[in-house]
């Protein structure tokens, strides 16, 4: 009886801290120490992040061809998931089929491999790099279906940057087996005016903002370097740029 009182005790608690503020910015650092302290008492195999498929490996593939993300082994990340925040879960992002895979505890011991239900989904947070599940495309075909993982490259009231990693696969045979080899596509897509645009060159960000033609060129003339070498830092650095020359353009004289 004790056990059940204390149980209920550290619910009603956990629900009512929940209720306030935190709920609205569970990815402050701050406030990730209640959660944990929730899982660490309730014990994670009790909490809805079991809610999933058991995951089972399609692909064969040699070397260090691999459909996820970064890495075919298992990442420490947070994710939400059904409203629900949950840290230093073991991860990794299937980007071929875009879809989440967390290892967790199992009750028998040892652990389980799932493969989170996508539509749960809200965000997740893996090798520092954030993703979120949202919908660019045609307005008329927009459901929960058609929405998918976007890394979080920048985001401001003006402008949001996001880099949507894809990977293709080819079949390829070697004496008795057959394998295959994924090979990674990545597009730039850019939120401003309440609108989605994908952007794959500087044409496509003067079209965007033909009156900073002059600013973006120069950007782009003064930053040839750093385009090469890192043009994730590049698309930040000009997405910032842009939207200090909008927002000064905003500023009433």
């Amino acid at each position: 009886m004790k056990k059940k009182v204390t149980l209920q005790y550290v619910l009603i608690l956990f629900f009512l801290i929940q209720s306030t503020t935190i709920y609205s910015q569970i990815h402050k650092p701050e406030h990730e120490n209640y959660y944990k302290w929730f899982d660490a008492i309730i014990g994670v195999g009790n909490t809805g992040i079991y809610n999933g498929i058991e995951y089972e490996k399609k692909y064969r593939t040699l070397g260090e061809s691999h459909e996820f993300y970064i890495t075919s082994q298992f990442l420490n990340g947070d994710i939400v998931y059904d409203s629900q925040p949950y840290f230093n879960i073991e991860m990794k992002y299937d980007v071929f089929e875009d879809e989440l895979i967390v290892k967790l505890p199992s009750q028998y011991g040892g652990s389980i491999i799932i493969k989170l239900i996508k539509e749960k989904i809200d965000s997740f947070n893996i090798n520092n790099n954030r993703f979120v599940r949202i919908y660019i495309g045609d307005k008329e075909q927009i459901s929960e279906i058609n929405r998918s993982f976007y890394q979080v490259l920048y985001q401001s009231n003006y402008i949001k940057l996001y880099k949507k990693h894809r990977k293709t696969k080819l079949a390829r045979s070697d004496k008795d087996f057959i394998y295959n080899v994924f090979k990674e596509q990545i597009e730039s897509y850019i939120y401003y005016d309440k609108k989605y645009h994908q952007v794959k060159s500087k044409g496509d960000f003067l079209r965007l903002f033909p009156e900073q033609k002059k600013r973006i060129n120069a950007f782009y003339k003064s930053n040839k370097v750093l385009r090469k070498s890192d043009n994730d830092k590049f698309l930040i650095e000009l997405s910032k740029y842009i939207e200090s020359l909008i927002t000064f353009n905003d500023v009433p004289s």
